[in-house]
């Protein structure tokens, strides 16, 4: 096809408001109409019935008072129905749930996409209060245990493509710079697992292990997680080895030889 010309064979006004979805999708808190147009530089009356058609179909949302735009609960549902026929899902449930019986805390299995951790299943903690996190929702790479696990085997250069620089700060325990996550990396790497120390959110502490395939690559992550008066640094490396059992176990049904 030559250059500047159209693909006929796509629906260039479907692909348009496929793109304002994941625009919306990406955004951090529910986003206006003005800065939709000022991200996609479109003409802004055609992003305002765009929105209106997916806010139509319950694919989006806006709020009345703000007017603000954010995922529709179609968007859930569709998430719902894809993880319920992932087969990793149906293998994992039960670990985590034995990892809840056995410490009491929030056990969360996550995927990382798109620079992302996205957790796609979960077993809520019986100990008040636990830690409860939205299926679908996502957190960083570089100060989750969850995400710290994947770097941990990432090269160099996939560090660089996977990290935004500067690291971005969220609490005053956050590592943000790229040499002190590498010498953290690595020593999550010998052990097997990753801990949490309130990075992300104050007072919350977390510890994961990977799930990995044939290769020895990660695909995945199981987490446990819990306030930190009850899931001390101690604890946080006792569970870390029950953790790390668990996803051996399933990295090997997965065909993972060590």
């Amino acid at each position: 096809m030559s250059k500047g010309k159209k693909d006929t064979r796509i629906i260039h006004s479907l692909d348009k408001g496929l793109v304002l979805l994941e625009v919306i999708e990406r955004e951090t808190y529910p986003i206006t109409l003005n800065s939709l147009w000022r991200k996609l530089q479109w003409d802004k009356a055609t992003i305002l019935r765009m929105c209106t058609t997916l806010e139509r179909r319950d694919y989006i949302r806006r709020d009345p008072s703000t007017r603000c735009y954010s995922l529709g609960w179609r968007i859930f549902g569709l998430y719902e129905s894809i993880i319920k026929n992932i087969d990793l899902q149906r293998m994992t449930k039960p670990y985590l749930e034995q990892l809840e019986k056995k410490t009491g805390e929030s056990a969360h299995m996550a995927f990382i996409f798109e620079k992302s951790v996205v957790f796609i299943d979960k077993v809520v903690g019986s100990l008040n209060p636990p830690v409860n996190v939205q299926i679908g929702g996502r957190a960083p790479l570089h100060c989750t245990s969850l995400g710290k696990v994947y770097l941990s085997f990432a090269a160099e250069e996939e560090l660089d493509k996977l990290l935004e620089s500067p690291l971005k700060k969220y609490t005053e325990n956050t590592i943000d710079t790229k040499e002190q996550l590498s010498r953290v990396l690595i020593k999550i790497r010998e052990q097997g697992y990753a801990i949490d120390n309130e990075e992300y959110i104050p007072g919350v502490r977390c510890v994961a292990a990977p799930i990995l395939n044939q290769t020895g690559h990660p695909i995945a992550a199981i987490s446990i997680s819990a306030p930190k008066n009850r899931l001390s640094l101690s604890r946080c490396r006792e569970y870390g080895e029950y953790i790390r059992d668990a996803t051996l176990k399933i990295s090997k049904l997965l065909g993972y030889s060590p």
